[in-house]
């Protein structure tokens, strides 16, 4: 579990990066590599994308309500079950019996 609450990321190389469980509310991550990331299950309500690449990363499971994703490069096949309202995320994320 890593916090990038608010973070301001700015041209970086983050591919192949693991940061499951990872909170990226309201950060602004522009001209960024996050390819083949493992980003599963992560927070990225309000979150700023623009410009950045997230081509073969996995973010299933992640909350993106108010994300902007700008001309983000992605591949939604890999965004599968995420949640567009940030209070139905985490309530079924804590919900009780749930594996992680």
């Amino acid at each position: 579990h890593t916090s990038f609450h608010a973070a301001r990321i700015y041209n970086c190389e983050m591919s192949d990066l693991s940061a499951e469980d990872s909170v990226f509310k309201e950060a602004r991550i522009c001209n960024t590599l996050f390819d083949r990331s493992l980003l599963n299950r992560s927070n990225f309500a309000g979150a700023d994308l623009s410009s950045s690449s997230v081509v073969g990363a996995s973010m299933s499971d992640c909350c993106l309500e108010g994300t902007d994703f700008g001309d983000a490069s992605l591949e939604s096949d890999l965004m599968k079950r995420c949640s567009y309202s940030e209070v139905d995320w985490l309530d079924e994320s804590s919900a009780p019996g749930m594996t992680m």
